[in-house]
């Protein structure tokens, strides 16, 4: 998703959550996935 709020986008992350997920693990995957979306768009 992306969403635009005047002259800054948001693109949100997001990750599934399961009985096995681990706190530490889950927040590593979100910060990767946002690295690579700046990354994507230089930023």
């Amino acid at each position: 998703m992306i969403r635009w709020q005047g002259k800054e986008v948001v693109v949100p992350s997001g990750c599934g959550v399961i009985e096995e997920s681990r706190l530490v693990n889950e927040w590593r995957e979100l910060r990767l996935k946002r690295e690579s979306v700046r990354s994507a768009f230089g930023i």
